[in-house]
């Protein structure tokens, strides 16, 4: 559910469902592969996503959201993620300035047989993206993580009325470029909490305030490969999210076959 004050309209047409208000607009398509291949389907659907007439008043990508079936599905390069990355960035190439190439993004796998989904909110103004300390930057990430580094940054600070939203992207247990804490949900966890700790201690130097973090208008979704670790996933976040209404968890694969849990998520209300 989005929300925004004053008038908006809503399109439907070529596949894509649109969403405008006079500063941003929320395009959404979802499509069966049906033998395409992925490379060649995000290529595609990327690629209607981001240009049209009703589009064009919005050049600046503030968040993607993809979900992939199988998305650890294939060897090596072949990888379905991999393969996803690749299509979308040859589109970022085209049709993006080289600043915008990495926007903030979730991309997480759907069960077999699930039509490729990506929702885009884009905006007017440009939009402040920024990178975790802790973390390798993902569009730099070595040749080992696949042919394409995958095309995000860590975080975007939106301008709104009266102040600033925050919009994390798809956040694991990954500290410089590598994954830790192999088979171990809880550990997993508690460092993608690390590194969430550090994205706000960021975002509070960009705004100048130290009032960043896990507060009422802090609004999570959790993402949990296994079903049997949302009970001990959701009584670890308990402490930290005062409103549990802002929690969501959800059961999908993470982009690296070892990874068992990412966080995303949304604060309103930034001065």
């Amino acid at each position: 559910l989005w929300t925004c004050p004053g008038p908006h309209d809503f399109h439907e047409g070529d596949g894509l469902q649109i969403a405008r208000s006079r500063d941003h607009c929320l395009v959404y398509a979802s499509v069966a592969e049906a033998g395409a291949g992925l490379r060649n389907l995000s290529r595609e659907l990327y690629d209607a996503m981001l240009t049209g007439e009703r589009l064009r008043d919005y050049p600046h990508i503030v968040k993607a959201w993809n979900y992939i079936a199988e998305i650890n599905e294939g060897e090596a390069d072949d990888e379905r993620y991999k393969q996803f990355c690749l299509g979308r960035g040859e589109v970022y190439d085209a049709l993006l300035p080289e600043s915008g190439r990495a926007p903030s993004a979730t991309a997480i796998g759907s069960a077999p047989g699930e039509p490729l989904t990506v929702m885009l909110l884009l905006a007017r103004r440009d939009v402040s993206t920024f990178e975790n300390p802790r973390q390798v930057s993902a569009f730099r990430y070595p040749r080992q993580y696949g042919p394409r580094s995958p095309n995000f940054s860590r975080a975007a600070l939106l301008d709104a009325a009266g102040g600033h939203q925050l919009f994390i992207s798809g956040t694991a247990a990954i500290v410089g470029h590598e994954s830790r804490h192999h088979e171990d949900v809880s550990g997993q966890l508690a460092e993608t909490v690390n590194n969430l700790e550090s994205l706000f201690e960021e975002a509070g130097q960009r705004i100048g305030t130290s009032g960043v973090g896990f507060s009422p208008s802090c609004h999570l979704r959790v993402y949990v490969r296994h079903a049997k670790d949302a009970e001990r996933v959701t009584a670890a976040l308990a402490p930290l999210v005062p409103a549990p209404e802002n929690l969501v968890l959800l059961e999908g694969a993470i982009c690296r076959s070892e990874l068992l849990v990412e966080m995303d998520g949304i604060i309103d209300e930034l001065p």
